[in-house]
């Protein structure tokens, strides 16, 4: 029996390819905070549901830390994707110096992200 993710991100609304990603660093619309970055860029049209890509700059000490930094963003636009336009493509970068954060202060500058964040 396959299991079911209960809150999980649908692999359709993941944004996966590099050329995307590049794409939309230079076409997106930036908002940043001190360790972290957010670009939106308004959907093409047909597209009905948002994508989102999460990337962390690779300079971490360990693994552990790098991916539970994007874990911690994930959960975080699972929360807030209701903000975000329909068929817009978002991309949430997060710096080394999180490495060492706790969850919390993540939370917290994720939180005053997306307040500093206007449809």
């Amino acid at each position: 029996m396959k299991r079911r993710k209960k809150f999980g991100f649908p692999r359709s609304i993941l944004i996966k390819s590099r050329d995307r990603i590049v794409e939309l660093k230079k076409k997106g619309r930036l908002y940043s905070t001190e360790n972290t970055k957010l670009y939106v860029h308004s959907g093409e049209p047909g597209q009905l549901e948002s994508r989102f890509a999460v990337q962390v700059y690779g300079r971490f000490h360990s693994a552990v830390q790098r991916n539970r930094v994007k874990r911690i963003f994930r959960e975080q636009l699972r929360c807030h994707k209701d903000i975000f336009p329909s068929g817009s493509s978002v991309l949430l970068l997060g710096s080394n110096n999180l490495a060492h954060a706790a969850n919390d202060q993540i939370r917290h500058e994720l939180d005053k992200l997306f307040k500093g964040y206007k449809a």
